[in-house]
């Protein structure tokens, strides 16, 4: 997993709506697009994969304390990247005009 800036998730529609249309692109070493899906690419919504998520814990026995990270899954289907050095994500809709992205070099 890659971790940087968190965002801090709302209770409201907006945030939610948000969550649905973002759009997350993957971008390789050159600048090509590898793969673009928006947020309902996850489940229909990524916070159906969270629900799922409790559920399964929930059945186990396990809950999520404060601070717990999660993982949704994936915005597209895996790939091989064997020519590809570098990837950058970039998450657009989700923090009103400003863009999140994920840069990560591979060696």
């Amino acid at each position: 997993g890659v971790m940087g800036d968190s965002l801090i998730a709302r209770a409201d529609d907006d945030f939610l709506k948000a969550l649905a249309n973002m759009e997350v692109t993957v971008y390789g070493g050159q600048g090509e697009i590898l793969s673009s899906a928006p947020g309902t690419a996850v489940m229909g919504h990524p916070y159906n994969a969270v629900l799922y998520l409790v559920e399964q814990l929930d059945s186990r026995g396990i809950s999520l304390k404060k601070g717990d990270m999660i993982s949704l899954g994936a915005f597209a289907a895996p790939k091989l990247l064997a020519e590809t050095s570098e990837l950058r994500v970039i998450y657009r809709g989700l923090n009103g005009q400003r863009e999140l992205s994920v840069h990560v070099r591979f060696r």
